[in-house]
């Protein structure tokens, strides 16, 4: 499990992360998501050690992210940033070779292990070719795979799939949700991609302005926001509602039965011209979250 307490970070004197806590189930794969300057990859940076926090405590299966266990630690991670760091002169299976060779994987492990991760993510027949003639797509592809060299137990990812064509995007979602079967890999990705997040994650993390506004299981989160959309032919008159004068509304499905029959007394001289029952958007999800916990 990964238990992020009070995490608070500052940049130049203005606050990225203000008090951040969660936790990560072990063997879950967790979106983080929020607008751009919401504090996604400072967080993920922090969780992976390679920065640090100013306050408050980051724990992995009990052991403080600190410098005396950051070693430890860290060979459990492997972390995958959202620009590729490849050496585009090597072949791709020479970029594996050397960053198996920096963590430690045996000479007689590592062509196995290389094997492994060329076909999680699809290379096999470009892993001899020089990086530089890769396309966009490829290079992610193999920046992933370098993040899964010796099969970590725990895996961030920032923005994977940014600027991918859907192809690759697929690929990488579906060696995300082969990790989580086959080897129960604990998974953190952040991304602007929501509906990949609301198809693959167990669980959503929302930040905005440095704070975590929401927290829960995926499908509680996407329950929560389901809307009715309703067009009338006439204006309500409704004086004590914010719906007054209105002709068309829109209000979460949990409320209902509430606001039903307020609405079904009024259609004396009125008509419904359509309903709409839908999930509405994680966009509008986070707008209207962070518009509340602004006031």
């Amino acid at each position: 499990m990964i238990v992020v307490q009070d995490i608070t970070k500052s940049f130049d004197g203005s606050t990225v992360l203000d008090r951040v806590s969660f936790c990560i189930p072990k063997g879950s794969i967790s979106g983080l998501i929020g607008p751009n300057g919401a504090g996604k990859t400072t967080l993920m940076k922090i969780l992976s050690g390679l920065i640090s926090q100013e306050f408050g405590l980051v724990s992995i299966d009990g052991d403080k992210l600190e410098e005396k266990s950051l070693r430890k630690i860290r060979k459990k991670i492997g972390y995958v940033p959202q620009s590729t760091a490849l050496y585009t002169e090597l072949s791709g299976y020479e970029n594996l070779s050397y960053f198996g060779s920096i963590l430690g994987i045996k000479n007689y492990l590592l062509n196995s292990e290389i094997q492994r991760v060329t076909d999680l993510v699809n290379l096999q027949d470009h892993i001899n070719k020089r990086v530089s003639n890769y396309s966009g797509g490829m290079q992610k592809r193999l920046n992933l795979a370098v993040g899964l060299l010796g099969n970590p137990p725990i895996l961030y990812l920032d923005e994977p799939n940014v600027g991918v064509d859907p192809h690759t995007r697929n690929v990488i979602l579906n060696v995300l949700s082969s990790l989580q079967k086959q080897y129960n890999t604990t998974i953190i990705f952040t991304s602007h991609y929501l509906e990949e997040v609301e198809k693959i994650c167990d669980r959503l993390i929302i930040l905005s302005n440095g704070h975590v506004i929401a927290d829960d299981k995926t499908e509680s989160l996407l329950e929560s926001f389901k809307t009715v959309d309703i067009v009338f032919a006439n204006p309500l008159n409704l004086p004590d509602s914010d719906f007054n004068n209105q002709t068309q509304i829109s209000f979460q499905y949990q409320k209902l039965r509430d606001i039903m029959p307020i609405l079904l007394d009024n259609l004396n001289n009125n008509e419904i011209l359509n309903i709409q029952y839908g999930s509405g958007t994680l966009d509008r999800y986070i707008e209207k979250l962070s518009q509340e916990k602004s006031i």
